[in-house]
């Protein structure tokens, strides 16, 4: 409602290279998708490189709410973003994403990484047989919220489902 054309997300440990912004512009106007999304590199909490390959933000099953680049078309799907309640936050990324697929929203990733994204997931420090730091963030700590949502009674569910635009 400011006049803007695109929101870019980032979340406050993630950053973008200098060409992010412009590659996700480039993309909109090569691909007329609504929703534009970055590949990522992951990195230590220190900020260094990880050299681990970012199989979960494809652009296709899954997209870190930093990769998102969304245009004006996509605008009121940010409704279902300000809807999330904070027991889901752990995996606000997945439901988000769920919700602009639900709505058939035209998407185009591009594939070249411009988000640095700072893990704090156990997998990609295990993978590279390096001790995650503390209270890095386990597979158990991700099923939580799932559970948390599944086990809420019908109208609970339907209602949150409703509002987050995943039903």
């Amino acid at each position: 409602n400011q006049g803007y054309d695109a929101i870019a997300f980032l979340d406050d440990d993630n950053w973008f290279t200098p060409d992010h912004i412009e590659t996700m512009v480039e993309l909109y106007t090569r691909s007329d998708a609504v929703v534009c999304t970055a590949s990522r590199t992951i990195h230590r909490w220190d900020g260094s490189l990880m050299p681990v390959i970012d199989t979960w933000n494809d652009g296709v099953n899954n997209v870190d709410t930093s990769c998102l680049f969304l245009t004006r078309l996509a605008f009121p799907l940010v409704s279902n973003w300000a809807m999330m309640p904070p027991k889901l936050g752990p995996v606000c990324d997945r439901i988000y994403w769920q919700s602009i697929q639900k709505q058939a929203t035209p998407t185009s990733h591009a594939p070249a990484p411009t988000v640095c994204f700072r893990s704090l997931y156990k997998v990609h420090y295990e993978i590279l047989g390096e001790p995650a730091p503390r209270g890095a963030k386990s597979s158990e700590d991700v099923d939580k919220p799932i559970e948390w949502f599944n086990n809420l009674p019908d109208s609970e569910r339907n209602y949150w489902g409703a509002a987050l635009g995943i039903l």
